[in-house]
């Protein structure tokens, strides 16, 4: 979109926006409060699950992960045939330091 207003808007309802396709997952985290090894100057991180670390991060991370499996994104190294986004909603507590 034009100026990112789209992306942008997305943190109205999360704190961490992210998106699947293929084997590659790409997460948000401009706070640097919530994804590991993101820091403010480079909120994003791109993670290939073809890739040991990836599917290690994956792993370590279920509560993230695994609502993609009821859209058959599982994300064990094999390709999702698709891309598909994940807009976790904030808690009460967690919209209030938002």
């Amino acid at each position: 979109g034009r100026f990112g207003v789209g992306v942008n808007s997305t943190y109205h309802l999360t704190d961490v926006p992210m998106f699947v396709s293929g084997s590659k997952v790409v997460m948000f985290d401009p706070q640097a409060s919530f994804v590991p090894g993101i820091n403010p100057a480079n909120p994003g991180k791109l993670i290939d699950c073809a890739k040991t670390n990836g599917r290690s991060l994956v792993e370590s991370l279920p509560n993230v992960f695994d609502p993609l499996k009821v859209f058959g994104c599982d994300l064990s190294g094999k390709e999702f045939n698709g891309t598909t986004f994940r807009f976790a909603l904030r808690t009460e507590e967690q919209a209030e330091v938002s």
